[in-house]
């Protein structure tokens, strides 16, 4: 079997690591090229990993099989509309589109054109995820909370904290918990922008009962990226950037003394073992692997738009109407 001609477009912070991807699985696929709207930052990749800098969009797809879309959010559906319906299998980074509409349309262009679209909801790649959907699966899980804060990135300015961040913890509690979004209540406040939340709290509660509570900061000193669970007899903590998980287990001795119950009880913690691996390029394997033999990536489109419905559903209690945008147009 011959190897997957891959592509990059968009080589800004995120097409450059898709790029070191596509590199070192070399034995897999063979890195065609790259195309970027700034011609010195598409050549300085190029030069970097040996292979081509496009100038046009367009003549780096006559020369792929696969693509990796790393652009702005609302380049999204238009540079995979290009490509699937050039029969060119998509990675598209997350969020998956600008709207649930574009998003809906693109899972049904994909049907049609049988390619593989795949969600860059890279967390779901991290290994210590991997290990916690393991645990989950053994305890009644009553209530997860989620924090996923950091400083201001000023190169984000097409959208909000909710559909930035937020979106990476919608996606991995219905991952995790294999249930969807009901009640919700969220609560925002902008912070360092005039149009976009910067700092968003959910209340909500699943389908299978569980109560979720999730932060999402881009305006703290402090990175944090942090999932905690609590089960019946079992509580849980994940941090995704140290790739810890931690399990604390109820160890209530009961014993009979002078024909009354008595009870002592003791907390166990337990460092469980995560294996060392590289999220991204997991995710890079997993999609080249789909791509040669036509199984269906861990993360659909179909998994982008649920998640991106949950998105559309808090801000619209953000924002009350329409949510801002840069151009007028609603992202």
């Amino acid at each position: 079997m011959r190897k997957v001609r891959v592509g990059v477009i968009g080589v800004g912070r995120m097409g450059r690591h898709h790029a070191r991807a596509y590199a070192h699985f070399n034995y897999l696929c063979d890195f065609v090229g790259v195309y970027d709207v700034d011609p010195q930052a598409s050549a300085a990749v190029a030069e970097k990993f040996e292979v081509q800098a496009f100038s046009r969009v367009e003549d780096l797809l006559e020369q792929v099989d696969a693509v990796t879309i790393a652009t702005p959010t609302c380049f999204h559906y238009d540079l995979a509309e290009q490509a699937l319906l050039r029969n060119i299998h998509v990675l598209v980074e997350k969020p998956v589109c600008r709207t649930v509409d574009e998003a809906r349309r693109l899972a049904e262009l994909a049907r049609q054109q049988g390619c593989v679209v795949q969600v860059g909801h890279i967390e779901r790649f991290n290994p210590a995820v991997r290990e916690l959907a393991k645990v989950v699966k053994r305890h009644r899980v009553v209530a997860v909370e989620t924090r996923r804060m950091g400083p201001f990135d000023p190169r984000v300015k097409d959208l909000d904290v909710i559909q930035d961040m937020m979106v990476h913890d919608i996606d991995i509690l219905r991952y995790l918990l294999q249930a969807e979004f009901e009640d919700m209540t969220t609560k925002a406040q902008r912070v360092k922008s005039s149009l976009f939340a910067d700092h968003a709290v959910c209340a909500a509660t699943l389908s299978n009962g569980v109560v979720a509570t999730l932060t999402a900061s881009r305006v703290t000193e402090q990175k944090i990226r942090k999932l905690t669970v609590i089960c019946d007899g079992a509580y849980i903590e994940m941090d995704y950037i140290d790739r810890r998980l931690t399990l604390s287990r109820d160890t209530r001795v009961r014993y009979e003394n002078n024909g009354k119950t008595v009870s002592t009880l003791e907390n166990v913690g337990e460092r469980i073992f995560v294996p060392d691996e590289e999220p991204l390029l997991a995710q890079t394997q997993h999609f080249l692997e789909c791509v040669r033999t036509g199984r269906t990536p861990l993360v659909t489109v179909e998994d982008g738009l649920a998640a991106l419905e949950v998105v559309e559903r808090m801000q619209a209690q953000v924002y009350k109407q329409a949510v801002p945008s840069l151009n007028g147009v609603a992202v």
